[in-house]
């Protein structure tokens, strides 16, 4: 009885370990000088609506990016440069003053519009920011919870 017991923690430690080698290594640090005009440049091929340019957008950007919703209305992509995450909108070509989408949200929810934003059509949008990921973190919601936790922490993924 006391082997059975000893053996539960060390499957569940040997079943997550290779987790970690399912995910690219974004968190290596490269120092990278961009110009901003490289990214309207990607976004000047693509056409469709906010989702399929931000989807296609995903696929020719060389950096580590991410999909962003902006309460159902509107959706735009982070970029992952220098250890940081900017957020751009790939339809309209704008980068938010380079700061990330939680940021932006936090202004907006306060009540304080930054300059950059007044001509923005979806700045009430910034109020309910969601990333949507891989299906893998929705399973790991429910089934691992303490660990999904520590994954997006990792991985730089907010809830």
């Amino acid at each position: 009885m006391k082997y059975v017991l000893l053996a539960i923690p060390v499957v569940y430690v040997l079943m997550l370990i290779p987790l970690f080698f399912m995910y690219p290594k974004n968190y290596i640090p490269n120092r990278i000088n961009f110009n901003l005009e490289y990214f309207d440049s990607l976004a000047n091929e693509l056409d469709g609506d906010c989702y399929r340019i931000t989807r296609e957008f995903i696929k020719e950007c060389p950096f580590p990016a991410r999909r962003v919703h902006l309460n159902s209305e509107h959706t735009i992509v982070e970029i992952q440069l220098n250890d940081k995450w900017y957020a751009y909108d790939p339809l309209y070509k704008m980068f938010f003053n380079r700061q990330n989408a939680i940021q932006v949200s936090f202004d907006v929810t306060r009540g304080y519009i930054p300059d950059y934003l007044k001509d923005y059509p979806y700045v009430e949008a910034f109020k309910k920011v969601r990333f949507y990921h891989n299906v893998y973190f929705m399973i790991l919601n429910y089934t691992h919870p303490f660990y999904d936790s520590i994954l997006r922490i990792y991985y730089g993924v907010v809830k």
